[in-house]
C-alpha cells in the first residue's frame, strides 16, 4: 500500500541570479538544502541535532587549535555551521558572508537560524573589500560554491595572499573543496605556497576535500577538548604532501 506522507516533502523551490534554490524535507524530519542541479546537500537542519555527520561538523572542531578571537564564515549556505557554532561554542563571535540574500530567509525558516540573532551576517561578496576590511579572525571558513564545484577565482594566488592578511598568528586557514581532483591540488598548492603547511583530509560521506593550513594538532589533546558527538571528526586529518 502506498503512503503519501513516507514521501520525501518539496518544502520550497525558489529560484534567483544566485541559485536554484530547494529545500526537501526526509521522512524523519531531516531538511536538505540544494542550490544548483548537482546533488551536492548545501545544508541540513534537524530539530535538537547534535551533528550532521558530515564536513560541517569539522568546520567545528576547530576552537580548540586557534587562537582567541572572532571567526569569519565565507559562503553561509543554510547556516548549518552557525547553528553548530551556537551549540558548542556559544561565546565565540561569528562574522558570515553570504551574497545570496534569499538564503538567509531560507536558512531562519527551515535551517534553524532564526534563534541566531547574534551573529552578524553580511549579504555581500564573501571575497569583497566588507571581508578583507573586516579585521583580523583566529579562523577563517572558506564554503565557496557555485554549480557544483568551488569559486574560480579561488584558482588565484593572490586571493589566498589576501585571506592570509585577515588571519591572526595563531589563527588558521580551513577551506571546504570539490572532489580531490586537479582543480582541487593546485588550489592546495596555492594556499600551501602561502600558508607554509597544510592538513588535508577526504570525506568519507560526501566527495569533499577539506583543507587546513598549519601543523597537525597532536589527535588525543584536540580529541579531549571537544563534545562527545564531533571528537570522531579529528579522525583521517593527514598532513599534505605533494
Amino acid at each position: 500500500m502506498f503512503w503519501p506522507w513516507k514521501r520525501n516533502k518539496v518544502l520550497l523551490k525558489r529560484s534567483n541570479n544566485f541559485n536554484d534554490i530547494k529545500v526537501i524535507q526526509e521522512k524523519d524530519g531531516t531538511n536538505l538544502l540544494y542550490l544548483d542541479k548537482s546533488s551536492n546537500i548545501h545544508s541540513i537542519y534537524k530539530y535538537g541535532m547534535t551533528s550532521t555527520e558530515s564536513y560541517w561538523d569539522d568546520f567545528c572542531i576547530m576552537p580548540p587549535i586557534i587562537g582567541k578571537g572572532k571567526i569569519a564564515i565565507l559562503g553561509l549556505g543554510g547556516a548549518t555551521t552557525v547553528y553548530l557554532y551556537r551549540k558548542y561554542w556559544p561565546d565565540l563571535k561569528l562574522n558570515c558572508w553570504e551574497i545570496d540574500g534569499d538564503l538567509i530567509d531560507v536558512a531562519r525558516c527551515y535551517f534553524g537560524l532564526a534563534d541566531e540573532e547574534d551573529v552578524k551576517i553580511n549579504i555581500e561578496d564573501a571575497l569583497s573589500e566588507s571581508f578583507f576590511k573586516s579585521g583580523c579572525y583566529s579562523l577563517v571558513i572558506v564554503d565557496l560554491f557555485l554549480d557544483g564545484s568551488f569559486l574560480s577565482s579561488l584558482q588565484n594566488p593572490e586571493i589566498w595572499k589576501n585571506i592570509k592578511k585577515q588571519i591572526s598568528p595563531n589563527g588558521r586557514l580551513m577551506v571546504n573543496l570539490s572532489g580531490r581532483n586537479k582543480k582541487c591540488l593546485e588550489v592546495c598548492d596555492l594556499i600551501v605556497a602561502e600558508f607554509g603547511s597544510l592538513c588535508i583530509k577526504q570525506t568519507k560521506e560526501a566527495d569533499n576535500v577539506l583543507v587546513l593550513s598549519g601543523d597537525l594538532p597532536n589527535r588525543e589533546d584536540w580529541e579531549n577538548l571537544l563534545p562527545e558527538a564531533i571528537k570522531k571528526r579529528v579522525k583521517d586529518w593527514q598532513v599534505y604532501k605533494k
